[in-house]
């Protein structure tokens, strides 16, 4: 029987669409920086943040997280203005906020998370994300109280399908892992990143699933976000 069950987020619980190559997004954040002293044409300021991240990620390797709050951050001083980190944190939120263009849960989510609650287990988000967008988000959807422990990637510096990532995880709450299983709509990230640190599987094959070829196999498999059909199946497992 499963004791933990860690979820992935965003394409597993929560259901969004994002779009950041809005020209409203790139106008909103420039107004931002103009208003704080650094001043930027909405392009220029586009083009400084995807190379600002690209660098960040290029010198770190494969499966590093960036803060992205430091992007945002050194997008000030790239036009000598000074700030601290509260500056770049709203600049991040505005940025997120500019950028969503639909945020909500999949149907039966609550109702499942309250259902494995009420049979004494314990549940686990582990999520490739952004702390400054995703906390506030959790408690936007109201689902933020179903975790006993909420693991972000951008926290830790590395990214599923890192075993490190899991590890983390895994030993910060003194885990078993064969009591464990992964949900996630993810096969590399969920669900190849959880095989390799030994943990259960379960993938679901939602509307925000990459569309690769299946490399791996999960223990349980649907497709669509049914969270009637996962309950049944986790309670069974």
């Amino acid at each position: 029987m499963n004791k933990n069950y860690i979820f992935d987020l965003y394409g597993t619980l929560v259901d969004i669409k994002t779009n950041e190559e809005k020209e409203s997004l790139w106008e909103g954040l420039a107004d931002f920086y103009g208003s704080c002293g650094a001043v930027y044409f909405p392009a220029e300021l586009k083009n400084v943040y995807l190379r600002l991240l690209g660098q960040e990620e290029k010198s770190h390797g494969q499966n590093y997280d960036v803060r992205i709050e430091k992007i945002f951050q050194r997008m000030f001083e790239n036009k000598n203005v000074h700030k601290d980190i509260d500056y770049a944190l709203e600049a991040g939120r505005l940025f997120r906020r500019l950028s969503i263009e639909y945020i909500r849960l999949y149907d039966g989510v609550p109702v499942l998370l309250s259902a494995l609650k009420n049979r004494g287990g314990k549940i686990f988000l582990l999520s490739n994300a952004q702390s400054i967008f995703t906390v506030h988000e959790l408690r936007q959807l109201g689902i933020y109280d179903f975790f006993d422990g909420i693991y972000i990637s951008s926290d830790y510096g590395v990214k599923k399908p890192d075993i490190r990532f899991f590890n983390i995880l895994i030993e910060k709450e003194r885990l078993v892992p064969k009591e464990c299983i992964m949900i996630g709509n993810d096969r590399n990230a969920d669900i190849a990143g959880a095989l390799s640190a030994g943990i259960g599987t379960f993938y679901i094959h939602s509307n925000l699933s990459p569309d690769v070829s299946p490399a791996v196999s999960a223990d349980h498999e649907i497709y669509g976000a049914d969270m009637e059909q996962v309950a049944e199946i986790l309670q069974l497992a």
